[in-house]
């Protein structure tokens, strides 16, 4: 399960595999990471379900284009198939659409943020709303970028790309612990 324990771990795995990138990486990651421990607190007192844990389109098949419309007049729409289920986790409601939306500019990310919300209100869910889940998004993108850069000395990944992670986990740090201001409650 996505836990406390399990955001702040994966933050600081990022924190020593980019400190093997050198000083300057380490301390823009450090820096990004100031507050994060709230943040953290936040996202896992979030309800859970079922998450995949790596939600993105190529661990995604859709079956079939939408068959004609019905004589009801409602078309069945596409079967939906994930694949690739080894990091299913129990994780907050909002977890996976970070993958899911990753690389999305912020029009079409809030077309799918909308629709998300929406389907999870018509299923009796609820879900946050207004800036608490626009922070919360943030912090799920900022654990995404974190977890991969956790693997970057194993993957061996190069200079630059370690570069443009901390540089999104900067962004959505911005986002996150710098305009999301003071939450209601928070343990500093």
């Amino acid at each position: 399960a996505v836990t406390l324990r399990h955001y702040l771990a994966v933050a600081a795995a990022a924190g020593r595999a980019v400190a093997e990138y050198g000083d300057a990486s380490r301390q823009r990651l450090a820096g990004a990471l100031a507050g994060y421990g709230e943040l953290a607190q936040r996202m896992a007192a979030q309800p859970r379900t079922l998450a995949h844990g790596s939600y993105r389109p190529q661990n995604i098949i859709v079956a079939g284009a939408p068959d004609p419309p019905a004589p009801s007049g409602r078309a069945t729409p596409p079967r939906v198939c994930p694949l690739d289920w080894e990091t299913a986790t129990l994780a907050p409601q909002g977890y996976d659409l970070a993958y899911l939306s990753d690389g999305f500019d912020a029009d079409r990310r809030g077309t799918l943020a909308t629709a998300y919300r929406d389907e999870a209100v018509r299923r009796g869910l609820t879900v946050p709303e207004g800036p608490e889940a626009d922070v919360l998004s943030h912090g799920y993108d900022m654990h995404k970028n974190l977890k991969t850069l956790s693997k970057a000395v194993d993957r061996r990944f190069p200079p630059q790309g370690v570069d443009r992670l901390v540089a999104m986990v900067e962004q959505a740090a911005a986002r996150a612990l710098r305009d999301g201001g003071p939450h209601p409650g928070s343990v500093a």
